[in-house]
């Protein structure tokens, strides 16, 4: 909720913002983004830092040592990367498509 406020208010000092009526208002936009950000930022951390605890926990009760899931994770992390290049090259293909029309071999 307080991301969202800092938020509000770093949008009013941007549209406030003058350089002869309040110059002043750009460092305020720059502050009160600055809060928004880390307002924002924190939760998002927290949420990832449980994520990765439980997959520790989950892991141990498996009796898999840290190495293990070291290597599991950065297995499934290398899989998912692969996926979404395959998934971006196609919607990148599309698009260009869409936009350009047909590939055309010219001989």
């Amino acid at each position: 909720m307080a991301g969202l406020g800092c938020l509000v208010v770093a949008g009013y000092e941007g549209l406030h913002y003058s350089s002869w009526a309040d110059p002043g208002a750009a460092g305020g936009m720059l502050r009160w983004g600055g809060a928004a950000i880390i307002f924002l930022a924190v939760p998002a951390a927290m949420i990832v830092v449980w994520f990765v605890r439980e997959l520790h926990r989950e892991a141990g009760k498996l009796g898999l040592s840290p190495m293990q899931t070291a290597m599991i994770e950065l297995a499934v992390m290398e899989v998912a990367h692969e996926e979404w290049h395959r998934h971006n090259e196609a919607w990148s293909a599309e698009l260009t498509q869409s936009v350009m029309g047909p590939e055309r071999n010219w001989q």
